[in-house]
């Protein structure tokens, strides 16, 4: 039942590459994924209830796709 994200949840987790953001979560606080350098893929459900997403929460994630 997550609906938030907190902030910095996963900041500077190296090892990340893939995550799928669950239909609930209304909000990715700010810098959530912060220096996820090898994060390449985030999946978002087409329902998804996502509003807000925070100030720096993808910075540093330079190997996304899109």
């Amino acid at each position: 039942n997550l609906t938030i994200i907190g902030e910095s949840s996963f900041y500077g987790c190296c090892n990340l590459e893939t995550i799928s953001i669950p239909i609930l979560v209304s909000e990715i606080r700010n810098q959530t994924f912060y220096e996820c350098s090898n994060l390449r893929n985030v999946t978002f459900k087409e329902e998804s209830n996502l509003t807000i997403i925070g100030e720096s929460s993808f910075y540093g994630c330079c190997n996304l796709e899109t």
